[in-house]
């Protein structure tokens, strides 16, 4: 595989990763889901992945989260949002990640 180019079957395995560690942090600091009120995600535009199917793939993941834990679905508007961007990482050091996700919750 090239640098820059992803196989579809990698990010599904990553966005499900990624939902369930940011599951765990949330049941573990007393948060659910329906306190998320944005979940950013930062992808690298030279992935070679489209925007839709990366929206695809997350949805999934999310439902997949919902039945296997047979929690209800949250009903507010889609907290998800995919920006593309020239490189991820933490820092202008590190832009060599695939990934980089931002997750805000409040209690109400």
């Amino acid at each position: 595989m090239s640098k820059g180019l992803v196989e579809k079957e990698q990010v599904i395995l990553i966005a499900r990763f990624c939902i369930s560690r940011l599951d765990k942090v949330l049941s573990e600091k007393n948060f659910s889901w329906d306190d998320v009120m944005n979940f950013r995600l930062y992808f690298a535009s030279n992935l070679n992945i489209s925007h839709g199917t990366l929206s695809a793939i997350f949805s999934d993941v999310f439902n997949e989260l919902v039945q296997m834990s047979r929690r209800k679905k949250v009903d507010a508007e889609p907290i998800l949002n995919i920006v593309p961007v020239l490189g991820a990482g933490r820092s202008l050091l590190t832009l060599d990640d695939i990934f980089t996700c931002e997750l805000i919750a409040s209690k109400c």
